[in-house]
C-alpha cells in the first residue's frame, strides 16, 4: 500500500496511525505532489485499487486549479494502476471533476455513491479503465 501527501505532517499522522492499527510496515509512505507520481518508474502499474481525496477547493486548494489537479490525479492513477485497477475519487467539486473526467477518454465510471459530511455532500467517484 502507498500513502501520498503533499503535507509532511499527514505522512507523520499516517506512520502513527500504522503503528495504532498494528499494520506498520504494510504502507509504503511518501511526501509528493501527485503530479510527480507518473515520473517515479518504480510506482507504475503496481496498485489494483488506487483511492485519492484530493482537496474540495474550500479549506485547502482552489476551484480555479481543481481542474487541472484532477487532469493529475487521472494521470496519476493511470501511471500507479495495474490494468485492471479500480479507483475511487472523493470530491466534493462534483462538476469540476465529471467535467474533467468526461474529457479523459481512459476512464469509465461503475459508480457515484454521494454522502453528506459536515455540510457537505461529496461524491465518491468509483472508476475502472475502459475497455
Amino acid at each position: 500500500m502507498l500513502a501520498v501527501d503533499v503535507s509532511a505532517e499527514a505522512i507523520r499522522a499516517t506512520a502513527a496511525h500504522q503503528r495504532a492499527a498494528r499494520a506498520r510496515g504494510r504502507v509504503v509512505t511518501r511526501v509528493a505532489d501527485v503530479a510527480d507520481l507518473p515520473a517515479d518508474a518504480a510506482l507504475a502499474g503496481g496498485y489494483d485499487v488506487v483511492v485519492a481525496n484530493p482537496p474540495w477547493g474550500e479549506l485547502l486548494g482552489e476551484h480555479e486549479t481543481n481542474a487541472t489537479l484532477y487532469e493529475r490525479l487521472l494521470d496519476a492513477i493511470d501511471h500507479l494502476g495495474a490494468p485492471d485497477v479500480r479507483a475511487g475519487v472523493l470530491t466534493h467539486d462534483i462538476r469540476r471533476f465529471e467535467t474533467v473526467l468526461g474529457a479523459d477518454p481512459r476512464w469509465r465510471v461503475v459508480a457515484r455513491p454521494q454522502y453528506f459530511a459536515k455540510g457537505h455532500r461529496p461524491r465518491l467517484f468509483v472508476l475502472t479503465r475502459r475497455p
